[in-house]
């Protein structure tokens, strides 16, 4: 895939079933080309938790292993009808990343 965007709205302490594949993700795909699309029901701090431990354990293969400035981009929606355009302009973005 040229970008990965997963949908983590409403992803909290209650409801991390998501973590395996965010580990997956970070070991296979080069961070610049994921967007991670949050809300006000995501609990950052839950997510900054579950990605730091998922950066730990990173495997020799992974493409993310030896960046130095590694860069995760974050979607918020506030306004789902407005949201659609600024969306697809980030997802182009992080396709077209090196």
């Amino acid at each position: 895939s040229a970008v990965v965007l997963m949908d983590l709205r409403g992803f909290g302490k209650q409801n991390r079933g998501c973590e395996f594949e965010l580990e997956m993700l970070l070991n296979v795909v080069v961070v610049s080309r994921v967007v991670l699309l949050l809300d006000e029901t995501t609990e950052i701090d839950t997510l900054r938790q579950v990605l730091h431990e998922a950066w730990s354990k990173l495997t020799e293969s992974s493409p993310n292993r030896t960046l130095t400035n590694p860069v995760l981009s974050l979607f918020q929606i506030k306004n789902s009808e407005a949201a659609l355009q600024p969306l697809l302009s980030r997802l182009f973005l992080a396709a077209n990343a090196v």
